[in-house]
């Protein structure tokens, strides 16, 4: 850890510890709200520029096609990046600022340690959060620049929430960004060769709409508990446990 890192979490710190309402308006935000957005973002890409795919399945000529393609692309590399993000963070076990450093914390001591407890003290690096956060906003520079920068502006803003309360450091930010941005440039790198697969995966939409968009909401709804049932059921079947 730099002196940098030390700097600007006490900094980010003093500007949430205001009072007691902008504290908790940084937990609340910080929490659930920037899964919810990345939901309502892949919703978004999927359906705005329309309902039904083309037939001929040409990205070049099918903007919903294309959209489509890059959600997928998204979410490939989205979910790689925040396993590995959580493998990591096993391996590294940095503690994060809150274990060690003075914050200022405005709240009622109890109610605090319920954060902390929930959070824990360790696994710091790198943010899994961000991990997934990064390679959504990478994805959406696959559809527009303007896009792409207001994700860059959101990831930002909800990455700096997480360094103010003592959750982790900035280089621990930086880390899962760039994890992100990794994990969808290499999805996007074997998109080529896994379109056999997610060609005849996403007619299905068009073919079976009920069943599909059933199981769409409830990965959507997964997505908001930080892949929570993806991850338990993975333990299940296969006994493969991924940590965190």
């Amino acid at each position: 850890m730099g002196l940098w890192d030390y700097t600007l979490v006490l900094w980010l710190n003093q500007l949430i510890a205001y009072n007691e309402r902008t504290f908790f308006a940084a937990l609340f935000l910080s929490d659930r709200v920037p899964w919810v957005l990345c939901s309502a973002v892949f919703v978004a890409l999927w359906f705005i520029h329309g309902e039904r795919m083309a037939r001929s399945l040409d990205e070049t000529q099918d903007p919903v096609y294309r959209n489509r393609l890059v959600v997928v692309t998204i979410l490939l590399g989205a979910v790689f990046a925040f396993i590995v993000a959580r493998i990591l963070n096993v391996l590294w076990d940095r503690p994060r600022p809150l274990a060690w450093m003075e914050l200022q914390v405005p709240i009622a001591p109890e109610i605090w340690q319920e954060v902390v407890t929930a959070v824990g003290l360790g696994e710091a690096f790198p943010s899994d959060h961000t991990a997934f956060w990064g390679a959504v906003t990478a994805g959406l520079f696959l559809i527009s620049r303007r896009a792409g920068w207001a994700g860059v502006a959101c990831t930002t803003f909800f990455a700096a929430l997480r360094v103010a309360l003592g959750y982790h450091y900035p280089s621990d930010m930086v880390a899962g960004f760039a994890l992100g941005l990794i994990g969808v440039a290499l999805a996007y790198a074997i998109r080529r060769r896994l379109i056999w697969l997610v060609n005849p995966f996403l007619q299905l939409f068009d073919h079976r709409p009920a069943l599909m968009y059933a199981f769409a909401m409830l990965v959507l709804l997964d997505i908001t508990q930080r892949f929570a049932w993806l991850f338990g059921l993975l333990a299940i079947l296969f006994g493969v446990h991924i940590p965190g």
